[in-house]
């Protein structure tokens, strides 16, 4: 839990709209189109209907939110699918477990985890053409691989390392 000052919280957040002036240009831009018509995209071009009469202002930052929220979900739902189709056609010995949002759960046998851990990688990384500026964009990702799901930790100061067989980041060409 950090404690901050409201004057160094203010200071932080305008450093950061200075450093990315886009993003205040774009809630601008969103505010106008959600009070004007009370819908909003995300990158797979999928509505999102705002149905409450009035909009607290507390409100806006959850609403700012939905749009990049909903489209890395979606990413996430067409990489799982799509690897779903490739698990069943190819007839690969991977199960396809979870879907975690903005990232996929999967097990395989030993040996084939660089297979599988590439086309997670393949279909997770999609791109797309930035509706406010044409700005190409590429999702990026990584891949893990452990016996269990709990991450690996490197002990300190001659301590025995913990969860030796935990989740490692796994290098892909």
């Amino acid at each position: 839990k950090i404690v901050i000052s409201s004057e160094d919280a203010e200071h932080f957040i305008e450093t950061y709209h200075t450093l990315f002036p886009e993003i205040r240009d774009w809630h601008r831009r969103l505010r106008s189109q959600v009070e004007l018509t009370k819908m909003m995209y995300n990158l797979h071009g999928h509505p999102y209907m705002i149905t409450s009469h009035e909009i607290q202002e507390t409100t806006w930052k959850e609403l700012f939110a939905w749009i990049p929220q909903s489209s890395i979900g979606m990413i996430t739902n067409i990489a799982f699918a799509r690897l779903q189709e490739y698990t069943e056609s190819e007839k690969m010995p991977f199960d396809n477990m979870i879907n975690c949002h903005d990232s996929i759960l999967s097990q395989c046998p030993v040996g084939q985890e660089k297979l599988l851990g590439a086309k997670q990688q393949e279909y997770i990384e999609q791109s797309f053409v930035s509706p406010v500026d044409d700005a190409p964009f590429r999702m990026r990702s990584e891949t893990q691989m452990g016996f269990n799901w709990a991450p690996f930790k490197q002990g300190k100061d001659g301590q025995p390392d913990k969860n030796k067989c935990g989740l490692r980041e796994l290098k892909l060409p």
